[in-house]
Order: structure tokens, then sequence, then C-alpha cells
């Protein structure tokens, strides 16, 4: 009996070509999850990635000023900058979103550690944000079997900087707001590595339930990731290229604002915790000595786009009414951007 028909037909070294790619990049070993990933991607004839915070402003493919990385076009042809994704907005099952892995390379270093989002298997949950698929259908097999290699890799690089291992990479179910069902790759939180921040035994607590780096999904746990989040900072330069980040790209405060703002512009809920952690997070900025707090606002936006305590009310305001009109009217089923 045949099985569904595939937009995309691997022949058996293209197939060996991505599961190397999926095993080295996704670190996935599984024989039955490999075989199922490229099955996927036969049957759908595409590659895609969910996707929440940074990943909704700009791809692996592309750096953070939007530029991409490849000169696609050349390398792999009938793919270039035009068509390489588009971005629709939908929901993960089995996952919640939420601030539990330490970041030590964009907004943190080894030893004063930020905090990022991860996303938690929790039974029955799902996270809203966006599902950037890329068509693969249109070109030549070999281009692309190519191709996702250089996805995987460039996914990797991006999500697995050096000595950060903070995620395990799964296909999971995703629904599209129009209600279409399909799967993508999910940065899962990894429950049981160093940098879980609910993990007692990670890097930093050490054991000890009482550090300020041990945070259980309670209150106590919250207080202790807003108090990281108020201070944390990466370096100013990007670590891998040299160049001077923008504003908005260094501290952990600006990159949980840009995250529930990246939510409002997609018209997506804004999880409630998210918002009630920048909140706690802005209490202990005030805390913070003068010298201190104007340090970590000489990287930040300026104006009402700042975290000053007067900007930071106004934001969580219309966070709050954002979720509340939706609540009320729905969300447009339509892409939350499209690239085409």
């Amino acid at each position: 009996m045949n099985g569904p028909a595939k937009l995309i037909e691997f022949n058996d070294d293209q197939r060996a070509q991505i599961i190397d790619a999926a095993r080295e990049y996704l670190t996935m070993t599984d024989e039955a999850e490999l075989n199922a990933f490229v099955e996927n991607i036969e049957q759908t004839g595409q590659i895609s990635a969910f996707g929440v915070g940074s990943l909704l402003d700009y791809s692996h493919l592309q750096n953070a000023n939007g530029t991409f990385k490849d000169d696609l076009q050349t390398e792999f042809p009938g793919m270039n900058e035009n068509n390489v994704f588009s971005t629709y907005a939908g929901s993960a099952q089995g996952i919640e979103a939420t601030f539990c892995c330490f970041d030590i390379f964009y907004r943190g270093t080894e030893d004063h550690p930020g905090v990022t989002i991860g996303n938690e298997k929790v039974d029955g949950a799902e996270t809203e944000g966006g599902l950037l698929i890329t068509q693969l259908d249109h070109l030549d097999s070999d281009v692309a079997a190519n191709f996702v290699e250089r996805y995987l890799q460039r996914f990797n690089e991006r999500e697995c900087p050096p000595n950060m291992p903070i995620y395990k990479f799964e296909m999971k179910d995703i629904e599209l707001r129009d209600g279409t069902m399909t799967k993508g790759l999910v940065c899962v939180a990894d429950d049981e590595g160093p940098l879980y921040t609910r993990n007692v035994e990670n890097r930093y607590a050490q054991g000890n339930p009482g550090s300020a780096y041990y945070m259980p999904d309670n209150e106590i746990g919250e207080n202790r990731a807003a108090a990281v989040i108020a201070v944390a900072a990466g370096s100013p330069t990007d670590p891998r290229s040299g160049a001077v980040k923008p504003a908005g790209k260094v501290t952990d405060m600006d990159y949980l604002r840009n995250t529930i703002k990246g939510y409002e512009e997609r018209d997506i809920h804004v999880p409630p915790a998210m918002i009630a952690l920048y909140e706690k997070a802005g209490q202990f900025r005030e805390r913070l000595e003068p010298s201190d707090l104007e340090h970590l606002e000489s990287f930040e936006h300026k104006g009402m786009l700042s975290n000053k305590s007067q900007f930071r009310e106004l934001f969580v305001s219309v966070a709050r009414t954002h979720n509340a009109a939706l609540n009320d009217h729905g969300a447009d089923p339509t892409p939350t951007s499209e690239v085409a």
C-alpha cells in the first residue's frame, strides 16, 4: 500500500546527508525520530521552525539587522531572499514558553548570567508564537538536501552558542490560526541541563535551594528571575562578529520588553506571566544605585521605548489592554508576517 504523496523525494544519499546533519546540529539520536524528520520534509515540501522571542524578529538564516548570512541564490539555485520564509501565527502543543534557562552569551555572561526563554513540556499546554515556514518543493532534491543541512547548521549556531547547552530540539505539533495542523522544530528546554533555572543542581545554584540562581516554578522563583533580569547584560559587542550591538540588544530587561512587544505587533496573546515578570524586574531596577542604573540604560532604547519607571507602567498597561482586546474579538487568522 502506498504512503502519503511526497512533494520531495530524497534518494538514499540525500536522506543520509539530512539525517547526519540532524544528528550533528539537532542532537537527535533516535532513528525513528530522525526518519520521521526527513519524511515530514518530503511530505510537506517544507522545513519549519516554531519561534517566540527574538526568532520572531529575524530568522536564524539572518543577522540581527535582517541581512542574510549566506548568498542563497548562488549556493542554492531556486532559493533567494524573497522566498526563503513566511511566518504564520500558530500554537505549539504541549509546551509553555517561560524564562527558565540561563543566558551566558547574548544577554548575560559566564559570571553574571541572564535568563532567557525555554519551552517547557507541560501536558495540555499550548504556546502561541510564529511558525517560520521555508518551502523546498520548488528546488531540485539535491539542492533541497544541501539547503536543509545549512538550515540546521544556522539553527544550531543561533540556539546553541558556545558553552550554552539549554535546549533539546524536537518536532512538535503546531496548529495555525486557520486550524491547519502541521509540525515544526521547537527549542525545548533541557530540564536536566546545567543551565536550567528550575534544576537546583544547575551550574550556579549548585544544589543550594536558597541560592538566588535556583528558580523553582513558584513566586520565589519568579522573584529571583526578575532580580536577575533587572541587572543582566551581555557584551555590548557581538561575540561572533565583534560588531557593536544596536540599542535594545544588550540587556535582559530589553529582551523581555522586546519579546512582549513582538507578541503585540503580531496580534499574539502575551503570556500574563511575562507581563508580571517585567513588572517585577522593574521594581528591582528601582533599588539599583543610580550609577548602575545609568550604565544599564546606556545600552537600551531611549524615551518612550525605554525601561524607565513612567514608561514601564504605560507599557504594562498597553500589554494587558492588548490581551483583553484579543480575548474580546479574537485574532485574525492570517500570517503574522510574510516574506514573499
